[in-house]
């Protein structure tokens, strides 16, 4: 992990019990966490309160101390106001690494993007410049790139057109080239949902196609383009896999997303 000064750091923190199920929530449970950094130099500990996620976001403005190395995070579950015995970890993140201590950074705002949406990007950098470029990418294909004028500004937000070629994730990359020829950079994922309430899909089942009940006809209806795929099985088929033997959408977009992530998630 690494920070940037004078940029926001975001990691999770999750609450599982021993055998991995998430932490349920309950009066007085909450994750307390401790940041400070090599110098001494220490914010006021946070506690959040635990959903029924077990997850919780700790976001903050790193340090601009420019001689700060790295940022150690220490989070503590509490049950009923009482710390858990054995519930600490730890996590640290140094600085990320700049010969002249120029920075970019990119976030998003848009939580779930979704197809024929668009997604809200920022862009913030520590030193005025005229312009930086972004290219995003999915699939190992160029999807779209652009020129983001600065406009004499340190932060700036612009908007981008989800399409379907980004799904089930894309990443875009932000960056500009100093006067020196050093490139400032940085990266996101983002997974595209490509579902829409707008695109309601049934199925109706004919099963006197030919009069002798020996076949069945499935009739689909949906939005124009759509793309609609079946599968079907026996019964006696279905019996000869153990239960779970089949994948769904949410797992093959949480495999695709696995190659390349940014943020660490601390159990406790």
């Amino acid at each position: 992990m690494v920070f940037k000064p004078r940029m926001f750091f975001t990691t999770y923190v999750s609450a599982a019990n021993a055998d991995g199920t998430k932490y349920p929530p309950g009066p007085g449970r909450f994750i307390r966490i401790y940041t400070d950094t090599d110098l001494g130099q220490s914010q006021a500990p946070v506690d959040y309160m635990i959903d029924s996620s077990g997850i919780v976001q700790h976001r903050f403005l790193a340090p601009a101390d420019l001689t700060v190395r790295f940022i150690r995070l220490r989070a503590e579950l509490y049950d009923r106001n009482i710390k858990v015995q054995g519930s600490e970890d730890e996590q640290r993140a140094i600085r990320y690494l700049s010969p002249s201590n120029s920075y970019l950074q990119v976030t998003s705002s848009t939580e779930t993007p979704r197809v024929g949406d668009f997604m809200l990007f920022r862009v913030n950098i520590t030193q005025y410049v005229d312009f930086v470029y972004y290219h995003i990418t999915s699939a190992g294909k160029l999807i779209f790139t652009n020129i983001l004028p600065m406009d004499g500004a340190r932060q700036k937000t612009f908007d981008v057109g989800i399409s379907r070629e980004m799904a089930p994730s894309a990443h875009i990359l932000v960056y500009y080239i100093r006067y020196d020829g050093e490139i400032v950079a940085d990266s996101m994922n983002f997974h595209i949902n490509t579902s829409s309430v707008t695109n309601q899909i049934n199925i109706t089942i004919n099963r006197r196609k030919d009069f002798t009940g020996n076949t069945i006809e499935v009739l689909s209806y949906a939005s124009p383009q759509s793309y609609v795929a079946f599968a079907a099985l026996g019964l006696v088929q279905t019996r000869l896999f153990p239960p779970g033997n089949h994948f769904s959408s949410v797992m093959v977009n949480f495999f695709s997303s696995s190659f390349s992530s940014k943020k660490k998630m601390i159990k406790i």
